[in-house]
């Protein structure tokens, strides 16, 4: 029996969707990264179908970082099950990296130089206890995208984090490039069966793809990733080591082209606002004040 069907049965359906869909719109609102900014520039978040969503930068953008936060806000949020594969670091670096996100005392020098007391064991037992429900799972084994498709479908995740591309085996091809769009296309197969994947790219610094543009091509969503200086006007001012500027360059539910910058700490693998003043309720680090007022200087100027 074909689904082929004449275009005006297609708005018929949506139509009578929607009139179900808005009796309870907070089951159908599209699910929030967490992240204001990043919400901002994509209508308010993602969607609640499966998508294929790329996030790509250069070494040392904070990549890892950005991804895991998306990810963990994007799980708690939805109450979705989430599985991450880590193709470039272990299970200890990812523990290290949650424990440092959900605590102001525990940090990943801290926890690098074993300088822990008492009071970051007791910090720790409460991230330990505020995860027990939490579906998200976390993989340090695989590397070949067939098993980690075949993993997922295994333990009932419908969404994926990869870090990163770059790194997984199979999908056959005779050479990189062609092993990389092949994987890609697995990747969008498996969007079509259900599962929505979180995928982290090395690129260069204009936040495209190393390897295959494939992935760019393929994607529903993809943000990039680039350096912020002091001054924007001269490329060889200085980079702010904890602003990164996020772009999306690719979309398929929002408008293509908007930025936001973000700032983060990097010491504690998390995610910040970028205010123009600091907000009473949040304890930034010195070092990321200074480049928040350098920033905002900068603007004023230009």
């Amino acid at each position: 029996m074909t689904s082929t069907t004449k275009l005006v049965g297609v708005l018929k359906e949506r139509r009578d969707n929607l009139k179900e869909w808005i009796k309870e719109p907070d089951l159908h609102k599209p699910i929030s990264f967490g992240i204001p900014e990043i919400d901002a520039m994509i209508f308010g978040g993602a969607p609640r179908e499966p998508f294929y969503f790329a996030l790509i930068g250069s070494a040392k953008q904070g990549k890892t970082t950005i991804e895991l936060n998306l990810a963990l806000n994007f799980c708690a949020i939805s109450g979705e099950s989430t599985a991450l594969y880590m193709l470039e670091e272990n299970r200890r670096q990812i523990a290290d990296r949650v424990f440092a996100r959900s605590s102001d005392l525990v940090s990943r020098s801290k926890l690098f130089q074993l300088a822990l007391g008492d009071e970051e064991f007791i910090e720790m037992e409460r991230t330990i206890d505020d995860f027990e429900d939490t579906k998200f799972y976390v993989n340090d084994s695989l590397n070949n995208i067939t098993a980690i498709l075949a993993d997922a479908e295994s333990i009932g995740v419908k969404r994926i984090v990869i870090d990163n591309f770059q790194l997984m085996t199979g999908g056959g091809g005779m050479d990189e490039r062609t092993r990389l769009v092949a994987q890609s296309q697995m990747i969008m197969r498996a969007r079509q069966r259900g599962l929505t994947t979180f995928l982290v790219s090395q690129g260069n610094d204009k936040g495209e793809s190393f390897g295959s543009k494939q992935v760019q091509m393929d994607a529903d969503l993809v943000i990039g990733i680039t350096s912020v200086r002091t001054d924007e006007n001269d490329k060889k001012s200085a980079i702010m080591t904890n602003m990164r500027r996020l772009k999306v360059t690719q979309s398929r539910f929002s408008s293509q082209g908007e930025e936001c910058t973000i700032c983060f700490d990097g010491n504690h693998s998390r995610i910040l606002q970028v205010p123009i003043k600091k907000p009473e309720n949040i304890e930034f680090p010195d070092h990321i004040i200074n480049e928040l007022l350098a920033a905002t200087d900068s603007k004023r100027e230009n």
